[in-house]
């Protein structure tokens, strides 16, 4: 909805009955507003990528994407390493504050060292890249393990120059995670009815539809504290 489909900011939409799913009765209408943006993350970490116990992975760009593979792959317990830019701050602490093993501002510290630390200097396992930039790309490659695994889940929207000769040498495993299935849905639903994954604490803004500007406005602020947000509850990370 709001994809292909028209109706995304509408007050009622009507949809099919088989594009409809019936939300666990414990789950609040809020978390059940994070579902969308929570099944692709669901298909990127637990569908498209291998990932086991026992791996490392990274994270580059901690945003709603970022965050929600963030909290899968904890539930699955995977050490997981979150990299951001200085834009990133607030967002950044949200990860170390949901169980990242390491944060990382990319704009004052090394990533290969300090993955090199994390992994004992192997590299990690699989790399998720959540934000569609060249640099974010061009580093997840970069810190990869041999025979690792590469997902993109961010948006470049454009066309990017990447060293692909790193996946030649290394043999990575490189792949593309975009929206869900059906099957993910089915997926999501037990893990939010087993409560193995919780969404309340990504929520920090509750708008009315008529302040879609506002909300837009904090998204691209990346939740950076303004005068001009003082009556929005809380502070933003999504």
């Amino acid at each position: 909805m709001g994809h292909g489909v028209n109706g995304g900011f509408a007050k009622y939409v009507v949809v099919r009955s088989d594009q409809a799913y019936q939300i666990p009765k414990e789950l609040s209408l809020d978390e059940a507003a994070l579902c969308e943006p929570f099944a692709a993350a669901v298909q990127a970490v637990s569908q498209q990528t291998s990932v086991r116990l026992g791996d490392i992975a990274l994270i580059s760009g901690p945003g709603p994407m970022g965050l929600l593979c963030l909290k899968i792959l904890l539930a699955e317990g995977i050490k997981t390493i979150v990299a951001g830019t200085h834009e990133d701050k607030l967002r950044l602490e949200k990860a170390r504050s949901l169980g990242a093993a390491a944060v990382v501002n990319v704009t004052e510290l090394d990533l290969s060292a300090v993955v090199a630390e994390e992994t004992g200097a192997t590299g990690v396992d699989v790399a998720f890249e959540c934000v569609g930039a060249t640099a974010s790309a061009a580093n997840c490659l970069r810190v990869l393990k041999p025979l690792g695994q590469y997902t993109q889940v961010g948006i470049f929207g454009r066309e990017v120059t990447l060293d692909f000769d790193q996946i030649f040498y290394k043999q990575l495993r490189v792949i593309g995670s975009v929206g869900y299935t059906a099957a993910t849905w089915d997926r999501l639903l037990k893990i939010l009815a087993q409560k193995s994954v919780g969404l309340k604490d990504l929520i920090s803004h509750k708008l009315p539809l008529e302040r879609w500007q506002e909300a837009f406005k904090l998204c691209e602020s990346k939740g950076v504290k303004s005068s001009s947000y003082t009556d929005v509850i809380s502070r933003s990370v999504y």
